[in-house]
């Protein structure tokens, strides 16, 4: 997004800026710069349109993501053919020189954004939301966020979570972690592989491992292939492997070049409208993308006057890939504050988030960018620049520790972040199935030598949060409860996951059978199942309706109760249309929320309880336990009990709550039982 692509003098808004340039400067220019091109100029304003237009809402560009997939491919196509030219010219890399010119490209304006966002979220964001952004302005200053991201498994598709004022910085990390490996690995080929064709088909093989390794990685973890460099470096390896291509062949086939210009601006236009399964990217559907950059940059080489190319050279064009950096920097976290400062997502604010951020993204290029990048002091001075861009990574990560500190003396967050973690102890002893799973996890709580009973808890986190009222109750009445949980995979039998993923489906298809094949083998006395009501049909963006809820319930519920096993069900319990618990620690800050208790009627997808009963109807040992009243009143459910907060998110009872029912839930399992 930010890459080094001509010589000072070639750029217009830094014309004044080169003629003050010393006879040094124009000497350490020589071997590490090459020739503006305005087509990759126009490339890189279409890439951050498409963004942040996605990230606007705009509702036909849903595949406008694909804008970070073209940077990377101009990043890898740039950056080779840059130092390529030095490798030729001097034999060498000078690394020191290289890294400072990436720092001051980079460092500068992305500081001047965190520090923004996290001064800004130090007012109106809530201790919780502080802490969630201080650990991601870390990463993002250490050019880590994208292993952040992905550590935390947060889906970059998943709108209730895709609420981090800096996520959009895990593209930056992974451009940056490719400039770092990047030019040591060309500069280690060049002096140990004396042959251009062998040197070419290493760059070959290295894309399509990259490649296969997406590919897999998306079909088996999609958050890690989205964030994680390894799956996202044949991007830039593409790139770097058609800056190869003889421009005199290219110019050759003059006439090949323009048509696979049009076919490639076209293809990329309309990939940005049509690529909208998200659970499958970026896997081999980035390649669509990937490609149709690939070919427009080759049109751009062999027909600089094409019409595709004199598209891209619009001035409108040339104007915001100048400043394409910088805008995408900021539309981000302004819209994003925006939506959280205004209390609404409506379209005249998203409007206004990107007007704001067009406007702070031209100040920025002014001010910050090009000043920075083009000082004639320390261009000339390559271990002063990188001096700098350390010491100023100290002092940002200074004031980061001094920010945790203050917020750990917060009573506020020290409250609400227990109750953002409130949750069942069964996922700190490694008793649920990742996603990726399809072995179960089985563990065993109570008495279970000589057990009065025993108890099987089965279902996705939505009956893991009942794991510690269950827990009381088996070591109370000498139960032995064994517990087989898969969060995001429902134990009904509806080939569905939350996790949006083709790939997810089936293995929770597949943990499901084993699931219950393994239930089977151990004849427990009693089966007590829950799960969330709400999964998205195979393909669709709909919920599952109730007449394939209670065909798939009904599957469940007789190939466990077949047996004579005793089958209960617990009744979904009601979702807020908001995290519970950030709004209630925002009201608590500043009062700028609003946390209304639920609506039960709407809340309770009664529809989906009503197939369930239905389900039930004729299995003579299945049960189903309704905890509704015991959670809500007779028209809504409250937020809080007398000290007790009763969700940590959306749709998950806090641990402390959930335990605060175990008699009630014992009541009505001993009565259901009889």
């Amino acid at each position: 997004m930010g890459t080094t692509q001509m010589p000072l003098h070639s750029i217009p808004e830094a014309k004044n800026a080169a003629a003050d340039l010393g006879a040094e400067l124009a000497k350490s220019n020589r071997y590490t710069s090459i020739q503006f091109r305005p087509d990759i100029e126009g490339l890189r304003a279409i890439a951050v349109f498409l963004v942040v237009l996605r990230h606007a809402g705009l509702s036909f560009l849903q595949g406008g993501f694909i804008g970070v997939d073209v940077f990377f491919v101009l990043s890898g196509y740039l950056i080779t053919s840059l130092l390529t030219k030095e490798l030729n010219s001097s034999g060498t890399i000078n690394l020191p020189r290289f890294y400072a010119r990436r720092v001051r490209r980079l460092l500068p304006a992305l500081s001047l954004v965190v520090v923004f966002v996290c001064l800004i979220q130090s007012i109106t964001a809530s201790p919780i939301a502080q802490f969630g952004v201080l650990k991601a302005a870390l990463a993002t200053i250490l050019y880590s966020s994208n292993i952040y991201f992905a550590h935390i498994q947060l889906y970059y598709f998943a709108q209730s979570y895709a609420t981090s004022p800096l996520l959009h910085t895990w593209s930056l990390a992974v451009e940056e972690q490719f400039y770092l490996v990047w030019p040591i690995f060309l500069l280690l080929l060049t002096r140990l592989v004396e042959r251009f064709r062998i040197r070419v088909l290493i760059f070959l093989a290295i894309t399509l491992v990259s490649f296969a390794t997406c590919v897999w990685l998306t079909a088996v973890n999609p958050v890690m292939a989205f964030f994680q460099s390894p799956p996202r470096a044949w991007e830039f390896a593409i790139g770097g492997l058609i800056s190869f291509a003889p421009v005199r062949w290219l110019t050759a086939h003059e006439t090949l070049c323009k048509w696979l210009g049009i076919a490639g601006l076209v293809i990329l236009i309309l990939s940005s409208a049509f690529i909208t399964d998200s659970g499958s990217f970026p896997g081999y559907v980035a390649a669509i993308p990937v490609l149709a950059t690939v070919a427009t940059l080759q049109a751009g080489a062999g027909a600089p006057g094409s019409l595709v190319a004199r598209l891209l050279n619009l001035r409108a064009l040339q104007y915001f890939g100048g400043i394409s950096y910088s805008l995408y920097l900021w539309h981000w976290p302004v819209v994003i504050i925006a939506r959280e400062i205004c209390l609404t997502n409506s379209a005249a604010v998203r409007v206004a988030g990107v007007v704001l951020s067009v406007l702070l993204a031209a100040i920025t290029h002014v001010t910050v960018e090009n000043p920075v990048r083009f000082n004639s002091f320390l261009v000339a001075r390559s271990f002063l620049s990188l001096g700098i861009a350390g010491l100023s990574s100290v002092v940002c990560v200074g004031g980061f520790a001094i920010w945790w500190v203050a917020l750990n003396h917060s009573t506020q967050f020290l409250k609400f972040n227990k109750v953002r973690n409130d949750v069942p102890s069964l996922y700190g002893m490694g008793c649920q199935a990742n996603w990726s799973d399809t072995s179960l996890r089985v563990c065993s709580f109570g008495e279970i030598s000589k057990p009065e009973s025993s108890v099987v808890l089965f279902g996705d986190s939505h009956a893991a949060q009942w794991f510690p009222a269950l827990k009381d109750i088996a070591e109370s009445r000498h139960w032995k409860l064994v517990t087989i949980i898969k969060s995001a995979c429902s134990p009904m039998n509806i080939g569905s996951s939350s996790m949006d993923n083709t790939r997810a489906i089936k293995i929770c298809d597949q943990w499901r059978k084993f699931a219950i094949t393994a239930i089977q083998e151990m004849h427990p006395d009693t089966v007590i199942m829950s799960s969330s009501s709400r999964y998205s049909r195979r393909d669709s963006p709909k919920l599952i309706d109730a007449s394939e809820w209670e065909k798939g319930s009904r599957d469940t519920f007789i190939a466990i109760a077949r047996q004579g096993t005793a089958v209960r069900l617990i009744r979904d319990t009601p979702h807020a249309d908001y995290d519970v618990t950030s709004c209630l620690a925002q009201l608590t800050w500043n009062g700028h929320a609003t946390c209304p208790p639920i609506i039960r009627a709407s809340a309770l997808s009664s529809g989906i309880y009503e197939a369930e009963v239905r389900a039930a109807a004729n299995i003579a040992n299945v049960r189903i336990i309704d905890m509704s009243d015991a959670i809500c009143g007779r028209d809504s459910c409250e937020m809080e009990e007398g000290d007790l907060v009763v969700y940590r998110d959306g749709d998950h009872l806090t641990s402390s709550y959930a335990e605060s029912l175990a008699n009630l839930l014992q009541t009505q399992l001993l009565g259901s039982l009889q």
